[in-house]
């Protein structure tokens, strides 16, 4: 969980997870490929590089890692533009 104070005092708490694409994909029941498109075709695949503090020559360049970042606005954007319905079926009362 990263939280933020806000200027007026108060704060806002983001649940951060980390994730392999291979763990999505299994989550998700898609091949890596497939989910990796669906992603993309989504507009949710959005490439952020961070600069680690470094520690090496100043002739060297930093090292960077480079991840993609989905946020919870980003989902209820896409959400929106693609018109996705609600789920109103409760799947604890399916049986299969």
């Amino acid at each position: 969980m990263q939280t933020t104070a806000n200027a007026d005092g108060s704060a806002i708490t983001h649940v951060v997870m980390q994730c392999t694409l291979q763990e999505l994909s299994k989550a998700t029941g898609l091949r890596a490929e497939d989910a990796a498109f669906a992603l993309a075709e989504c507009g949710l695949l959005r490439h952020r590089t961070i600069r680690k503090m470094d520690t090496r020559a100043d002739d060297e360049p930093p090292e960077e890692e480079e991840y993609t970042t989905v946020t919870r606005e980003m989902v209820e954007t896409v959400a929106k533009e693609r018109n996705v319905k609600r789920m109103c079926m409760d799947l604890k009362h399916v049986l299969l």
